[in-house]
């Protein structure tokens, strides 16, 4: 591999460190310029501000690239504009004579953690322009960062193209679904329906006491699912795991694979997953399964899926209500004839197919 010359990022790169302008000068309406406060402010690659000010510190110009100094230090996004950079934010335009402005965009991304490192502070992390400034560099020829840069800029817009084309996926499922079987919630088809402990086993699981969490869980080998891990698909595997011991002298049960599971209260309240292994799950989470003669999985998740926003507004609580067993078991649910929810079934794993082709190709 080629050895590069390195060199301090401030010897080839202006760094403009931002600063708050005055609070009375914040404005919602759109007067003056956009305010770059941190990361909550950034969009996917370009600002997308929500607070405007009238007495702009420190302003960004196209083309440079703004970087997150406190708390998600590293977050970068490009200058699409004049911006007024905040305290959170610097503003990084490379020396054209000496550095690529795409390629310093890329190597800032692979150098966050190096930067992060260097963070101080006791309520949040924050690196000084000395600390970015004292990165190192590697400067290949002009031309050479260049193509270095291209082949990275074809590569992320690949990437683009592929999460796209996933959503795009989703997408196509979930319009499927509503051809095939209309709005569960209304049942405009008029399918038989059935409350859905007339056709599916339900629980939930554990959670240790502080005197069972030292005995039972830690050390085993068991799957031990929490309601955060839940992310809208099949979850292979765990962060935690309990004991053979924990089966048998508490509370917490063996849910078999292909179960769907319910977060029922918490940030992650409504979320869905469905259980691609042998496993337990903590008490916030619900399982479910399905009599495979009156119901498919895959349909009775979908549907599921799309009746989350009715089975959190029946919970009870404030910002995060809770999910109770008794209105998951009482719920009212569609069955169509099980060969059309196997049709249904069949196209939702020739989709998945292709969505693990391309995760397989994003990695």
């Amino acid at each position: 591999m080629t050895a590069f010359h390195a060199a301090p990022l401030a010897s080839v790169c202006k760094i403009a460190m931002g600063q708050a302008p005055e609070g009375t000068s914040y404005n919602t309406d759109g007067e003056g310029y956009a305010l770059i406060a941190g990361a909550g402010d950034f969009g996917e690659t370009t600002p997308e501000p929500g607070k405007w000010t009238t007495e702009p510190t420190k302003l960004s110009t196209p083309g440079d690239i703004i970087l997150c100094i406190r708390a998600t230090i590293g977050n970068r996004n490009w200058s699409d504009g004049s911006y007024c950079l905040g305290r959170g934010v610097a503003g990084l335009r490379g020396f054209s004579e000496r550095l690529d402005q795409s390629y310093l965009w890329h190597w800032l991304g692979y150098s966050a953690l190096d930067l992060k490192a260097k963070g101080r502070g006791a309520t949040f992390l924050q690196v000084s322009k000395q600390d970015i400034g004292s990165l190192e560099i590697p400067l290949p020829p002009l031309a050479e960062q260049k193509r270095i840069a291209g082949i990275l800029d074809a590569t992320d817009a690949l990437r683009v193209k592929r999460r796209e084309a996933l959503a795009q996926l989703d997408t196509l499922l979930q319009s499927t679904f509503l051809d095939m079987f209309g709005d569960p919630v209304t049942n405009p088809m008029g399918w038989e329906t059935a409350q859905l402990d007339n056709f599916c086993k339900t629980g939930t699981g554990g959670t240790p006491s502080r005197k069972q969490a030292s005995r039972y869980y830690g050390g085993g080998m068991i799957p031990w699912v929490k309601s955060g891990e839940l992310r809208e698909g099949v979850i292979n595997s765990t962060d935690e795991h309990i004991t053979e011991r924990a089966l048998k002298e508490t509370n917490v049960k063996l849910v078999p694979k292909n179960a769907i599971l319910l977060a029922l209260y918490g940030a992650t309240v409504g979320r869905l997953g469905i259980l691609g292994i042998e496993a337990t799950t903590n008490q916030a989470v619900c399982h479910i399964i399905p009599d495979p003669k009156r119901a498919d999985m895959q349909y009775l998740f979908h549907v599921l899926a799309n009746q989350v926003a009715y089975l959190v507004g029946r919970g009870v609580g404030g910002a995060q209500p809770n999910i109770s067993q008794g209105i998951v078991r009482a719920l009212q649910i569609s069955l169509p004839p099980l060969e059309t929810q196997r049709r249904f079934a069949a196209i939702v794993e020739s989709v998945e197919r292709q969505k693990t082709r391309m995760r397989n190709h994003l990695t």
